[in-house]
């Protein structure tokens, strides 16, 4: 079950992130994003509070202060004042929103009696397509949405989650009726999400314990990629049957490696500065051995090198790539 009252994270705990009041650690765009601002504006500290809990907790701001900055991402887009910029201290900020975790924790706390008495087991609660459960008002929600209905499956998505992750599109007779809608606003740094039940989706087998579940993709040297494209690669493991391997390559390194792509297998296209195909491990095939001998391309005389290539290569796919906070 979830767990409110636990310490807030420290900076360091966090990497060094920028960090919402209630502990949401900001992603490293919007870190950097918010840290020049701050630094221009002479602002200490690295917590920020979203205008959805500045009303929720009534926070006053104090007068003459800086317009909130805006912060968006596929998630949609949120307002951020910084914490120096409200009449209260932050430890006194804090501790207002320690008081609304208290009283969550007591909700949490009836909450599993109440799950306890209905007798739900714990491997029929609602999960996401990672595989993970929702915060607890969504939960209930989904709950009480399903009943006991047998058709019912104990995985939710939205509906660009099942067309495009999954292609498995709900059926407009399902998504039509208000009732099968479930709201979920669990996270104040993200828009409201509309979650439906895939019993409602053309082919609800498509989603099992295999297909939803967390998918972080790494590249060759083991840097995880940014959320946007590990998206795309998870809608390609998904096609191919691939997400236990979750190591990215270029085609050209699959062939000095000897390895080549599954029949009928396209590779991801980037469109960057200069296309940039990426394919995953587990779509390809072992056809030759490792080359140890340079490329044809790469002849005696030539002035290009393999290391001037995988600069290259690595250069590409740097915009690709999580920032380091360093």
């Amino acid at each position: 079950m979830a767990h409110f009252l636990v310490p807030q994270p420290s900076e360091r705990m966090l990497g060094g992130l920028s960090r919402t009041l209630c502990g949401h650690a900001f992603s490293a765009e919007h870190h950097h994003h918010l840290c020049a601002i701050a630094r221009a504006r002479g602002w200490a500290g690295r917590v920020w509070v979203p205008v959805p809990v500045m009303e929720l907790l009534s926070l006053p701001l104090s007068r003459k202060t800086f317009m909130p900055v805006r912060l968006t991402s596929s998630n949609g887009s949120v307002w951020v004042y910084h914490s120096s910029q409200f009449i209260a201290p932050l430890d006194a900020m804090q501790e207002r929103w320690n008081a609304r975790l208290r009283c969550l924790e007591a909700e949490e706390k009836n909450r599993d009696a109440t799950l306890m008495a209905s007798r739900v087991a714990p491997d029929s609660l609602p999960l996401s397509t990672n595989g993970e459960r929702f915060d607890s008002a969504t939960e209930d929600c989904m709950l009480r949405s399903v009943g006991s209905r047998d058709s019912a499956s104990r995985y939710w998505a939205t509906e660009a989650e099942a067309a495009w992750l999954y292609r498995t599109p709900f059926t407009d007779t399902y998504v039509s009726n208000p009732g099968n809608c479930v709201v979920s606003h669990a996270n104040e740094l993200c828009r409201p999400l509309a979650l439906y039940n895939v019993e409602g989706t053309v082919d609800p087998s498509r989603f099992t314990k295999l297909t939803c579940r967390r998918y972080d993709p790494v590249n060759y040297n083991g840097h995880f990629y940014r959320p946007a494209v590990a998206m795309r690669m998870k809608m390609f493991a998904l096609q191919y049957d691939c997400l236990d391997e979750s190591q990215w390559i270029t085609p050209r390194r699959a062939a000095r490696l000897g390895l080549s792509l599954i029949p009928h297998v396209k590779p991801l296209l980037f469109s960057l500065e200069r296309p940039l195909f990426l394919i995953s491990i587990g779509a390809t095939q072992r056809t030759s051995a490792p080359a140890s001998v340079a490329l044809p391309a790469l002849a005696a005389g030539s002035a290009v090198t393999r290391d001037d290539i995988d600069i290259c290569e690595s250069q590409r796919e740097k915009s690709l790539l999580t920032e380091s906070l360093l």
